[in-house]
């Protein structure tokens, strides 16, 4: 299976947090493909503390990069614009997010699952 890393994921990962650590070590070992796209990169490091840090970048060249593409792009501005249809308001990075995972057939691990209850996106809560 496949596995992309929303922020919040990779921010508990990062923090130690003992449940998140074992998810992820336990995927690992089941050699799941896990990826983060740009929007995670820029998330994560714009909120890191002290700026990079060799250990947040070793945990990032574990994970596939997955790129936002032109129709990643257009998949991100038809959940927002039919959100916004049903007086929802979605954030732009998040609704990219999801786009990215649902172009990659992959499940999206977040500690936030229902800012994602989005048409075809596999989201599975992370602890």
């Amino acid at each position: 299976m496949r596995f992309l890393l929303d922020t919040s994921a990779i921010i508990r990962f990062a923090r130690g947090n003992r449940a998140s650590v074992n998810r992820i070590d336990y995927l690992v070992e089941r050699g799941e493909e896990l990826g983060c796209c740009d929007i995670t990169i820029a998330e994560f490091y714009s909120g890191a503390p002290y700026g990079r840090d060799r250990r947040w970048d070793r945990l990032m060249d574990l994970l596939d990069y997955w790129p936002t593409t032109r129709d990643a792009a257009m998949l991100a501005a038809s959940f927002r614009r039919d959100a916004r249809r049903r007086n929802r308001m979605l954030g732009l990075a998040d609704v990219i997010v999801a786009a990215v995972a649902v172009e990659q057939s992959a499940t999206l691990l977040t500690a936030n699952p229902r800012d994602f209850q989005l048409p075809g996106l596999e989201v599975e809560a992370f602890p």
